[in-house]
């Protein structure tokens, strides 16, 4: 049987970078290998580069529903806008972000090896 799981029936994790809608997880679909979401990254506060969040163990796809922001990794800065989709992979640092005085929300799938 299908899972339908919408923004408004999962409380979202806010913090002062993002809001975070998870979406599909071991708790309401089980172990499928991976897990989704909606985010929502906020501008920086202040007029200075963002530092570098967590490297996660598993790769990370991303599809961009609006907005316009910035990717931000060890080795560039990626502009990103509505209708990109990019993949972070497994280890590597990341920080995204919204530009432009907006927030830039995007869907997510984290893949998880499904042992």
């Amino acid at each position: 049987m299908s899972t339908v799981v919408g923004m408004d029936q999962v409380e979202a994790d806010r913090t002062a970078r993002r809001d975070l809608w998870r979406l599909l997880t071991p708790k309401n679909v089980g172990r499928i290998g991976a897990t989704a979401g909606v985010a929502e990254y906020h501008p920086p506060s202040v007029a200075q580069p963002p530092t570098l969040g967590a490297a996660h163990d598993r790769p990370e796809i991303y599809f961009v529903l609006a907005g316009t922001g910035e990717l931000h990794t060890p080795s560039q800065v990626r502009p990103l806008a509505s209708g990109d989709a990019f993949l972070i992979p497994g280890g590597v640092p990341h920080t995204i972000v919204g530009t432009s005085g907006a927030s830039l929300r995007a869907f997510y799938v984290s893949l998880k090896d499904p042992q």
